[in-house]
């Protein structure tokens, strides 16, 4: 009896090997892997150069004098450039602020030039520019909400946050070249940059309000990938815009 079911074993059980053809065969049938599909390349983009216009752009100060009485000021010349993608992938912005024309507006403003202008607050002899360079803007959709960049001011360069309150860019048309507006604002510690006199009666809070114009300035320019990080102004209402 055990000799019949041991030989019934065998005839119904498969032998060990046989599963092991089976796979052997299928990798033999010319089947091979696919590799996987490379990235696509980020379409690249012309950007349009621009030039901030220093007779409309505008910059300028506030800070609260004795806790109750605001002391404004303007600096009259401010200028820079603007790297404009259309795709509003890549772009960016310098500004540069002449210290030197900076102008108190106050009935005492020949003393006030002379006091902020010197060693105690912004030492123009010695550090005779402000410059601003963009890093990235924050959108909540198509409506920009900010743009990050680093501010170098008296030989100190802190990373700063403009808020903007309206940005609209417009194509050229007849005589007149494409332009885009941008106006923003930030509040700094002036102790961050080194600027600590008076602090008993000038708060160390100082705010800073700028209304940019840029006018472009060519038309031709070199392609550049899409995607990196920079500041952009969008089209027409969209305003600005950055690549995060």
């Amino acid at each position: 009896m055990v000799t019949q079911i041991r030989a019934r074993q065998r005839r119904h059980s498969l032998p060990i090997w046989l599963p092991l053809l089976v796979v052997l065969g299928l990798a033999c049938t010319g089947v091979e892997a696919q590799p996987p599909e490379p990235s696509p390349t980020p379409p690249t983009t012309v950007l349009e150069q621009y030039q901030l216009d220093p007779n409309e752009t505008r910059a300028r100060f506030e800070v609260k004098f004795m806790g109750f009485i605001t002391v404004r000021g303007k600096f009259n010349r401010t200028t820079g450039t603007l790297s404009r993608d259309p795709m509003l992938r890549n772009s960016s912005i310098h500004a540069i602020i002449d210290a030197t024309t900076l102008e108190a507006i106050t009935a005492n403003a020949r003393t006030t030039n002379r006091v902020l202008r010197g060693r105690e607050f912004f030492h123009v002899d010695k550090f005779p520019t402000i410059a601003f360079t963009s890093t990235r803007f924050e959108y909540e959709g198509e409506r920009l909400l900010r743009i990050d960049g680093t501010l170098a001011m008296l030989g100190i360069a802190r990373p700063v946050s403009l808020l903007v309150t309206a940005a609209h860019c417009a194509p050229a048309e007849g005589e007149r070249k494409a332009r885009c507006e941008a106006d923003a604002a930030v509040t700094i510690r002036r102790s961050d940059f080194g600027m600590s006199a008076w602090n008993e009666s000038v708060a160390d809070e100082v705010k800073i309000i700028v209304e940019l114009v840029a006018v472009e300035a060519l038309r031709d320019a070199a392609p550049v990938a899409a995607g990196a990080a920079s500041a952009i102004l969008g089209n027409g209402t969209h305003g600005i815009k950055s690549t995060p």
